[in-house]
């Protein structure tokens, strides 16, 4: 804790002061071993929804029940063909490696997989396709690393019993695993459980209310966090017990906050708000239960892990996955007042704890960010590194954007001697975003949504993936000028950046 509380006040102290100009070739060559890429989940690019198999999915249904417009969803097809890599899988892969990356992440559409949610009953054409698909990525010599759920199980399991609110879905996700990884594990060298329980239990339970498939008391934020935790565990122990060669790892979504200032309050509200964000799933994978400062504040709603789930959980991760686009600063506040910024997190115990408030970043890059958030996790976990998403939703400075955020992280692990073995925007292609549909092009790739014919081009920061991966250095991108026409901040380099705009 107290190395925890030295790392908050220097960065609070520090502030925003560093600017990434210069051309220092050894600061910001990329480290080896660190492989760079991008990455895609099945759910909101490969459409095929009900083709060739594969069951409605629970974000399928959510989606077409035309119930969220009050959440930003306005057409509920938008993502039945979505960019239609189920059947231009080829398409994509080939413009990654023109794009000279190194590593492509993916998810499996559990659906597609097992329609019935029984490993005694797959779906060979589903297990055809992801074959191939991995295939088609080792032939283009980038390494594949895949993703076991990203949002999208059976809804046959949100039937029988609402999915991870419930304990059942432990037993299916360890059958689910065990599965994957008879077909697939000696084709993937890295490998995600989870992607970002605690976004999803926050998030997707408040969209299942909204689109009238849960009634409010069918949510449960502690129990979803819980049974995501053992069920992490259980395909971490599986993915072992099958003696595969390479490595499983844990995602969260980290929006790591510093200290307002140097007073002890601040420091302690930083410490609390990250541990509620991002440390009530990562605490459990690493050591074995939530910490003591989770437990001092969630106190009897935290249901206890037993003696031998505490044993299966400690060091159940080979590295932590980071989902990283934004940060900002935590201050302390009367547990009666409501101001501050209100949290993404609904359902989740940050709506609940009243005695910090949040403050966005003002920035549109903040790359300080990520140097924030890969020092909290390397202090508090010293467990390898993965950027699994750090992305912007804007054509117009995305080459800008990637240029500070890695030129910052490669920083930042040479400054603190970081171990980090990947990095993966998000996201490869243009997508299918959960409250934005088409309107977010996040992607490295243009895909025309516009037109509808679904065809794909390079985007032109294309050229700095490709100086990159040939000089082996990060370039140095600068906003263009029609950007920093409306930056509020120099040093942070634009305005204000949504969280929803990840979602």
């Amino acid at each position: 804790m107290a190395v925890l509380i030295l790392v908050l006040l220097a960065l609070a102290a520090g502030g925003h002061a560093a600017v990434l100009s210069g051309n220092d070739d050894e600061l910001y060559a990329v480290p080896d071993g660190l492989l760079i890429g991008a990455g895609v989940s099945a759910f909101q690019t490969e459409g095929a929804w009900n083709e060739e198999g594969k069951a409605e999915s629970a974000a399928d249904h959510l989606f077409r029940t035309g119930n969220l417009t009050s959440m930003g969803v306005t057409d509920p097809h938008l993502q039945d063909r979505a960019a239609d890599s189920y059947h231009r899988y080829k398409e994509d892969i080939r413009m990654a490696a023109e794009l000279k990356l190194k590593l492509y992440r993916f998810s499996l559409s559990w659906s597609r997989l097992l329609p019935t949610a029984n490993a005694a009953e797959p779906n060979p054409q589903g297990v055809d396709f992801y074959r191939n698909f991995i295939s088609e990525i080792l032939r283009y010599n980038m390494t594949p690393l895949a993703t076991l759920y990203h949002f999208d199980h059976p809804q046959i399991l949100e039937d029988q019993f609402h999915g991870w609110q419930s304990p059942q879905m432990v037993v299916k996700f360890k059958e689910y695993a065990e599965f994957v990884f008879k077909e697939f594990g000696s084709m993937v060298p890295l490998w995600v459980t989870l992607n970002e329980p605690n976004m999803y239990c926050s998030y997707f339970p408040s969209m299942f209310i909204a689109g009238g498939l849960y009634k409010p008391e069918d949510q449960n934020w502690y129990s979803c966090i819980r049974h995501a935790i053992l069920g992490h565990a259980e395909a971490y122990h599986a993915f072992k017990a099958a003696r595969l060669q390479g490595q499983i790892g844990f995602s969260a979504v980290l929006m790591t906050g510093y200290p307002n200032t140097t007073r002890a309050e601040d420091v302690y509200a930083a410490a609390a708000y990250n541990s509620l964000q991002a440390g009530v799933v990562l605490d459990p994978v690493v050591y074995g239960d939530y910490s003591q400062l989770t437990k001092e504040i969630l106190g009897s709603k935290l249901v206890p892990f037993s003696e031998e789930e505490k044993k299966l959980i400690k060091g159940s991760t080979d590295f932590l996955g980071y989902n990283i686009y934004d940060g900002g600063s935590v201050s302390w506040q009367n547990p009666n007042a409501s101001s501050g910024d209100p949290t993404p997190f609904n359902g989740s115990p940050l709506q609940e704890v009243r005695f910090f408030i949040t403050q966005r970043s003002k920035s549109l890059i903040d790359f300080y960010a990520i140097r924030e958030c890969v020092v909290w996790a390397w202090t508090n976990y010293r467990v390898p590194v993965l950027i699994t998403e750090n992305g912007i939703g804007r054509n117009d400075i995305k080459a800008a954007y990637h240029s500070a955020y890695l030129r910052m992280l490669v920083k930042t692990v040479k400054e603190f001697d970081i171990k980090v073995i990947g990095y993966t925007a998000w996201s490869l292609i243009d997508a299918f975003e959960f409250t934005g549909g088409f309107t977010r092009p996040y992607g490295l790739i243009h895909v025309d949504y516009e037109n509808g014919t679904l065809e794909r081009s390079h985007k032109d920061s294309a050229s700095f993936w490709i100086e990159m991966a040939d000089t082996g250095n990060v370039p140095l991108v600068n906003l263009p000028s029609s950007a920093t026409a409306s930056c509020v901040s120099i040093l942070l380099l634009c305005a204000s950046l949504v969280f929803t705009s990840i979602l």
